[in-house]
Order: structure tokens, then C-alpha cells, then sequence
């Protein structure tokens, strides 16, 4: 009996322990007026158009993201911007220019490899014209 009372007393130590940092964080906010989201904001971070890596061993196969500069290779992407094969021949590189162009006038940077991709790609032509889209001949009348 004395047992559970003084388990129960523990417990209930503990519990008040671990809400006095809490209770205080808020007293301390709502006197400052500072909310913790506030305070916890990061600062803005700079984007970056580079390479993530995908595919099995000794098998590699590109997507170009844009990402956060912190974030690590694998991390969550902004956007997929393109894709890079390296292991066809010649290598396959697949390009959403006006999302590049677009993320670089937000200010994003392109790491060096990524920026030697976009040169060296050819400018993506115009798709071709469905039979919609073509000019009807005119009948002389």
C-alpha cells in the first residue's frame, strides 16, 4: 500500500517537473509578446539547381532539383527540373528550361555540373504541329 503511494507520489513529481519549463516558456512569451514560432524562424535560406542521385549500384541516373543549399543530396527537393542519364551514349539529358530559368530568376545558383549540362544541351525545338495547328491551304476561288 505504501509502496503504490509512494509510486504514485513519484509519478506525480516527475509530471510537475517536466511542465514547469513548459508553463514558464509560455508565462515568458506572453509577457514579451514573442510567440516560439517566431523565435524558431529560420532565416532564408539560398536555393540551389544541382544533381540528386537515384538509381541502383554502379547504375547512376541524375534528376536536377532545386533544393535548399543545407539540405542534403537525398533531401526533399523544391522541384524536379530535369533529368540526367550518364550511362547512355551519348548521355541523356531531359530539361524543363523555363523552370530553370524561372528558379534562376528567384535566385537560385546552379552547382558547376548542372550549369555545364544546361550549356551543353541543345535548346529544346518546338514540338510539332498536330494536324490542328497547320495551316489550311486556301482554295483560289
Amino acid at each position: 500500500m505504501q509502496l503504490a503511494a509512494r509510486d504514485r507520489s513519484a509519478r506525480e513529481a516527475r509530471a510537475s517537473a517536466s511542465l514547469v519549463p513548459q508553463v514558464c516558456a509560455l508565462f515568458l512569451d506572453a509577457n514579451l509578446g514573442e510567440s516560439t514560432h517566431e523565435q524558431e524562424r529560420k532565416p532564408f535560406s539560398v536555393l540551389m539547381i544541382r544533381l540528386s542521385r537515384r538509381g541502383a549500384r554502379k547504375q547512376p541516373h541524375y534528376r536536377i532539383v532545386v533544393i535548399e543549399k543545407d539540405r542534403a543530396r537525398y533531401g526533399r527537393s523544391v522541384e524536379v527540373v530535369g533529368t540526367y542519364n550518364p550511362r547512355t551514349n551519348p548521355a541523356t539529358v531531359d530539361l524543363k528550361r523555363e523552370r530553370i530559368d524561372y528558379w534562376k530568376g528567384k535566385g537560385a545558383q546552379m552547382s558547376d555540373r548542372v550549369r555545364k549540362l544546361v550549356e551543353k544541351a541543345p535548346a529544346s525545338a518546338a514540338p510539332p504541329l498536330t494536324p490542328t495547328q497547320t495551316e489550311e491551304p486556301t482554295t483560289a476561288a
